[in-house]
């Protein structure tokens, strides 16, 4: 599945990232149905949940947007475990590893 970019509610906030699971057209639009990724200092654990410092985490929240929200590729490595010091080759813009609840707020 690819990452996304997408545009944030409001311009001072930095771009959201989306995991696309499907893609459809809808009364001429296109529109795709996703699944968010949050940074640890968006969790309600905040930056203490970091266990790296391009890490991501993969949410249990879905739900569907317009391809026109969508910024750019974003590049996202997934792994069983957590990488090694160092070993997250430059490609790519965040790892991840770890999944969060958005309702328990449990990662």
């Amino acid at each position: 599945d690819d990452c996304v970019y997408v545009k944030p509610e409001e311009k001072d906030q930095v771009s959201y990232i989306m995991r696309v699971r499907s893609m459809w057209e809808e009364e001429g639009e296109m529109q795709f149905r996703g699944q968010w990724l949050y940074r640890p200092q968006d969790t309600k654990g905040g930056m203490g949940a970091a266990l790296h410092p391009r890490e991501v985490l993969l949410s249990d929240w879905e739900d569907e947007n317009p391809i026109a929200c969508v910024q750019t590729k974003c590049h996202v490595v997934f792994l069983e475990q957590p990488p090694s010091e160092g070993k997250v080759e430059e490609r790519f813009h965040y790892v991840c590893w770890r999944s969060y609840n958005v309702t328990s707020g449990r990662i």
